[in-house]
């Protein structure tokens, strides 16, 4: 599957055309895995994807810099379906936010939050809808699903 990349105003490089993307994990390998920075991030991002499977968690969402044109994105923003999660089974930095979320960028490279968590202040917006919302423009944009049932154990 290829995915198209769309310019919107005021965003400052390239982002997914708005939609839900289901990738393979070869997919997004091929796609966003382009040069040595991400590659570290994305070794990070196999790691949680290997415990959030552990604890049940059958689809998880990627957003932030990482599912764009960036060549160098500070870390990757992920929400999981907490639906069918072991939450005895879920490793407990998936649920440390505290200074930005910074045990969870030390051991994965990246952010995550479950999905169906509110995102913004008034409480109305869970990030799986957050995310596909361009936080320069305002615009409609893409994320990526990765449905972990689907992937093989590393």
């Amino acid at each position: 599957m290829s995915v198209t990349f769309i310019d919107l105003p005021k965003a400052p490089w390239p982002v997914l055309k708005e939609g839900i993307h289901t990738l393979s994990i070869e997919e997004f390998r091929d796609i966003f895995v382009f040069n040595p920075h991400r590659r570290k991030q994305f070794y990070g991002l196999l790691d949680a994807i290997e415990s959030l499977k552990q604890a049940g968690c059958s689809n998880l969402y990627i957003d932030g810099s990482y599912v764009t044109q960036k060549p160098l994105p500070g870390d990757y923003d992920a929400c999981w379906d907490a639906s069918n999660v072991d939450i005895d089974k879920l490793d407990s930095v998936f649920l440390e936010f505290e200074n930005g979320r910074k045990a969870q960028k030390q051991r994965y490279e990246g952010e995550f939050f479950p999905a169906h968590w509110p995102a913004d202040r008034t409480r109305t917006t869970s990030y799986l809808s957050f995310f596909q919302r361009e936080k320069h423009s305002g615009s409609q944009k893409g994320i990526v699903l990765l449905k972990l049932d689907d992937l093989a154990d590393s």
